[in-house]
């Protein structure tokens, strides 16, 4: 399709076209001869729970106003654009939700073949770190590490585990210790977190 603005005449000569026109009072609109209304809108109606940013919504309002959209039709935009970015908003949880899968997935994986922590030692390893979390967590840290995924990484696992060792088997999961064992409150913290030092 030729430029608009490039007409050929019958010899072949090329004009520029200027399709700006000007009105009697000096104000011009490009293509229609027409006087440029300035749009005022009113709020756009959004769905409960969204809000605009300010500074975006600004921008979009002098840009329909330029475009000399109506109320009605910048309405349609903007529905427009909140049904995109919910929909891009959804696919990014999505996305994320699969790759924190995928990266809790790589976590066990890696303890598994941890050649201290894993192999036929993982479900001792796994079964002493819940034993330490749920003697010394709560139901918020327990809540914590399950939601992030942080429950399945093997540091935390390891270092769990390392601890359940260190304060000894003889200390029952409600944190008390066995009878006739030392009881843990009579370590102190270094030995309890270091004891072979």
């Amino acid at each position: 399709m030729p430029d608009p603005e490039l007409l050929d005449d019958e010899q072949g000569n090329t004009d520029v076209v200027d399709e700006t026109i000007q009105d009697e009072s000096g104000t011009t609109d490009e293509g229609t001869g027409t006087d440029t209304e300035v749009v005022e809108y009113t709020d756009f109606a959004v769905p409960e729970g969204q809000s605009f940013d300010e500074e975006v919504l600004g921008e979009f309002k002098e840009s329909a106003a330029a475009m000399g959209l109506k109320q009605e039709d910048a309405q349609k935009f903007v529905d427009m654009g909140l049904k995109l970015a919910g929909k891009t908003g959804q696919a990014v949880l999505e996305q994320q939700a699969s790759m924190l899968a995928e990266q809790r997935e790589q976590w066990v994986s890696a303890l598994k073949s941890d050649k201290e922590f894993g192999g036929e030692k993982f479900g001792a390893t796994v079964d002493e770190a819940r034993r330490v979390l749920k003697t010394y967590g709560n139901e918020d840290l327990v809540t914590v590490l399950e939601e992030s995924g942080y429950g399945d990484h093997p540091a935390l696992i390891k270092m769990l585990a390392k601890l359940g060792k260190a304060l000894g088997e003889d200390e029952s999961v409600d944190g008390k210790a066995a009878a006739g064992a030392k009881d843990v409150s009579e370590k102190s913290m270094a030995e309890v977190l270091y004891p072979n030092e």
